[in-house]
């Protein structure tokens, strides 16, 4: 049986939040197994976070396969924190979603996935309250963030495991 993980990454948003533009950091590095949430602080507070990388590593290391949404994103700052993923299958719904829709949306929306399988929405107040008023991440409420993050990899998880039936897995 494989073992798998949600995983999600909340980084400040210059350029994107694009992984490759060093003005961004990663702020949180959230997993979700189905039962429990492991939330870690990497660079959203003023302290050394190498404890904390070490126990994602750690925690990864427990799984078989990481899954995300658009997970490119998520590899590529695991990548640039020195995580190793590289004896991960990976599972990305957003590109299982694009298959399974016979490629008619190019890029489904974490909410769009979500809601065709009616499991809820995102919690779009960091996005609409915060980021859309150039607000960056590191400002954001660390409660309201959190709650953003749970809620991102719940749904995550979700249409992860609707997407193993609908693939007969």
């Amino acid at each position: 049986m494989v073992k798998a993980i949600a995983l999600d990454i909340e980084s400040t948003i210059f350029n994107k939040g694009n992984v490759y533009d060093y003005r961004n950091k990663c702020c949180y590095i959230g997993l979700y197994n189905g039962d429990t949430y492991d939330l870690f602080d990497i660079e959203y507070s003023d302290h050394s976070y190498k404890r904390e990388l070490s126990e994602v590593q750690s925690i990864l290391d427990s799984y078989d396969t990481l899954v995300g949404f658009n997970i490119k994103f998520d590899l590529g700052y695991l990548r640039r924190y020195r995580i190793d993923f590289s004896n991960h299958s990976i599972h990305d719904c957003q590109l299982v979603d694009f298959i399974l829709g016979c490629q008619s949306t190019p890029y489904p929306s974490l909410d769009g996935v979500a809601s065709k399988y009616n499991l809820g929405v995102k919690l779009n107040m960091v996005a609409n309250d915060y980021w859309d008023k150039g607000i960056d991440t590191i400002d954001v409420p660390k409660d309201i963030l959190e709650k953003y993050l749970c809620q991102d990899l719940f749904l995550t998880w979700e249409i992860y495991l609707k997407q193993l039936e609908e693939i007969g897995q």
